[in-house]
Formats: structure tokens, C-alpha cells, sequence
């Protein structure tokens, strides 16, 4: 049995995600005092109001900053069922059946809770950053310690409307099946001895570069982005949005704003220089747990499809188990995570996806700076997003 859920890697059009970059920070906490007035001390980032951010670029191509709106979950619905329509096309065309999936079926999950604001104080103070908080599920974790509750290995293949002719076919039938609907890319070639850095570069390079999509699925959402002109957009203003990106980082004033975060919280006794070294540095105090969690292979190596469905249901369970000595050192990292975490956002500080209203600001004024210069040639992507 091998499950046809919603497949991820035709999704990783980079210049779509590339060109994203400054319209994708859907909130942030809000610092802002009764007046209005923002800064970045301690008293005023202890405010628990989220302050949308609102990307000059997002509201020029037709994105919602909110994206679990109605309309932004109606604009995902349509993509996926144009995208189902052309993959049934493709695959009747390779000597297969396939019937569209119907994605609203399943169960919607985010990192988001439903009573706390991304961002808040509140969210903070149970999540911290969303990493060990967020890496196995609540049922693994036990009550005394925080976890996601959201499902980990995708819908349930009962659901999935392929899976009676599926097993129709024989194994090798099988194999040239799924060979046309996700086609033969392996990705690029992984020298283990790579750091994180260098790792992210070869897959950006790779995906910016190399890739040619193959398989059903992925044509079929490559036509959809090009389609919508997201690939001619970012063909176009790539370089200037990654210039952009450049001078964001580059400019004074955010040089000037991250040092303050920095010495804030190191008066309060931690180190903190970006999120990408919080992460990293969470995610080595992980190392040491027994279970692999979301990233880790559930099977060993097994072949799934070798398996029955009691059997692999068992050895996912038994992949995410945490014995009590990994639940005290998870208890130690989570205690950690909260705690830093609570430091960065009394002093201000940014962390995935949220910024400071001074930060925004900043990023603002770089993206109205791009619409003005460009405004002539920009004027056949607007709205694109809708």
C-alpha cells in the first residue's frame, strides 16, 4: 500500500517561493502602546496584540496575508482542482485511470492554535518558537510536555479514491504507475559530509537550475504556477527581489535594531542571533531523543508497500514512542526553547515568519520602493495571485 497524498516536492517551485519571501510573513506581534508608538523594550514587546503585515507586493499580485481566509483557501481549493483535472488527463494519456482527488476532504492542521494568535504572548508562552514544541504529536509527548495535533503521515488512504484500482494492478504495474504519476527525480547528489549552509545551496541551486519536473502531479502543478504567471514574474524580478532582500539585511537601520535584540537578551542571559541559529541550535539539543520524529525514516528502511496496513500503523506508532527518559530531555529542551523564546520577544526580536513592527516598516517601505520603480512593467502581473 502506498498512499497518493498531496505530493510536495512540485511544490517547491523556488522562484515562486523566492519571489514570496517579502509577501509571506502573514502576522507579527504588535509592540504598539496605546498611541500607537512602537519600540523594542521589554515592557512593550510583552503586549499580547498581533499586527497583520500588510506587503504592498502580496496586496499588488492579489495575495491575502491571511492565508486561512476563505479566500485564500478558496483560491488553494481551485488550484488543486485544476491541478487534479490535468493530472487525470496525464495519467489516462500514460495508460492509467486516476480520479481527482478532493482535498477539502481532509482535515485542515497549521502550527496555528485556534484560541492563541500566531505571535502573541500567549502563543509564546506555550509554543515558544514551534520547534520542540511542535515535533512530535501531543499523544507522544504525554500531558506534562507540549505537542502538535495535527496528523503526521497525511490523509488516510481509505480516502483516497485511487486506492481500489491501485489494487488492481500488479507490483510492477504498480511501479509504473506511481513512475508516471511522480515521475524519476531523485533530486540532487548529497555528499553527507555537507554543512546545513551548503546543503541549502545545492537544493536552491538545484531547484533554480537543474530541475526539469517529471510525473503527472508535478507537470500538472508546473502548469498551474506558469499559468498564473508566477514563473514569468519571478523570471523577470527575481534578481531585483533577491536585491531587495539584500538591502533589507544590509540596511543600518535593521543592523541597528537586531544589536538591540541581541543585548537584550543576553542580559537576560541567552544568545541569540537570528532564528536560523535558534533553530539549528534546538534542534542539536534534539540529537541526543531515541525517535526520529517528523524527520526520520518511520520504517527503517522497510519497503511499505511490503507491508500491511495493521503492521505499518504499528511501526509508526512505535517510530514516534518516547520512553520516559526521552520525555526528561525533551522536558529539559522545551523548558529551554520557552524560555529563550520568551526573552526574544520581550526584547523585540523576529522570529519565523513574525517581525517587529520596526522591522515591517522597513520592509514596507523596500516593497512599495520596487512597485514605484517598476510600475510600468509590473502592470501585467496584477493581481496574478487572485
Amino acid at each position: 500500500m502506498q498512499f497518493t497524498s498531496r505530493p510536495g516536492r512540485f511544490l517547491t517551485l523556488t522562484s515562486v517561493a523566492t519571489a514570496l519571501v517579502l509577501v509571506g510573513s502573514a502576522c507579527a506581534t504588535s509592540t504598539g502602546g496605546a498611541d500607537g508608538n512602537t519600540d523594542t523594550t521589554a515592557e512593550a514587546g510583552a503586549a499580547e496584540v498581533v499586527a497583520e503585515y500588510q506587503s504592498p507586493i502580496g496586496d499588488f499580485l492579489g495575495y491575502s496575508n491571511d492565508f486561512g481566509s476563505d479566500e485564500s483557501q478558496a483560491k488553494q481549493r481551485e488550484l488543486e482542482r485544476a491541478a487534479e483535472e490535468k493530472i487525470a488527463a496525464c495519467m489516462r494519456a500514460e495508460g492509467f485511470e486516476y480520479t481527482p482527488i478532493d482535498y477539502s476532504q481532509f482535515e485542515e492542521f497549521s502550527l496555528e492554535d485556534e484560541e492563541l494568535p500566531w505571535g502573541s504572548k500567549a502563543w509564546v508562552d506555550k509554543y515558544g518558537f514551534g520547534i520542540s514544541t511542535q515535533w512530535f504529536s501531543q499523544d507522544s509527548v504525554g500531558p506534562n510536555l507540549v505537542g502538535h495535533n495535527y496528523p503526521e503521515f497525511g490523509p488516510d488512504s481509505s480516502s483516497d479514491p485511487n486506492e481500489e484500482y491501485l489494487n488492481t494492478l500488479s507490483e510492477g504495474e504498480q511501479q509504473a504507475y506511481y513512475a508516471a504519476l511522480y515521475g524519476n527525480d531523485d533530486g540532487p547528489e548529497i555528499d553527507p559530509g555537507l554543512s546545513d549552509e551548503e546543503m541549502d545551496a545545492l537544493f536552491e541551486e538545484y531547484y533554480n537550475e537543474d530541475y526539469v519536473p517529471t510525473g503527472c502531479a508535478n507537470t500538472a502543478w508546473e502548469d498551474q504556477y506558469s499559468e498564473a504567471d508566477f514563473e514569468a514574474f519571478y523570471t523577470e524580478f527575481g534578481d531585483i527581489l533577491d536585491d531587495m532582500e539584500a538591502r533589507f539585511e544590509a540596511d543600518p537601520r535593521v543592523a541597528e535594531i537586531k544589536a538591540k535584540t541581541e543585548a537584550c537578551v543576553t542580559e537576560k542571559g541567552f544568545t541569540f542571533t537570528d532564528e536560523n541559529d535558534v533553530y539549528n541550535d534546538i534542534e542539536q539539543r534534539m540529537e541526543n531523543l531515541q525517535v526520529g520524529g517528523n524527520f526520520a525514516d518511520p520504517f527503517n528502511g522497510v519497503d511499505p508497500d511490503s507491508l500491511t496496513e495493521d503492521e505499518i500503523n504499528a511501526m509508526l506508532q512505535e517510530a514516534n514512542r518516547l520512553s520516559d527518559e526521552d520525555k526528561a530531555l525533551l522536558a529539559e529542551v522545551q523548558d529551554y526553547e520557552l524560555r529563550l523564546a520568551a526573552s526574544v520577544f520581550e526584547c523585540g526580536g523576529s522570529f519565523f515568519g513574525a517581525e517587529s513592527p520596526e522591522l515591517m516598516e522597513i520592509r514596507i517601505e523596500l516593497e512599495q520602493q520596487f512597485l514605484d520603480e517598476n510600475a510600468d512593467a509590473l502592470k501585467k502581473y496584477e493581481g496574478i495571485g487572485g
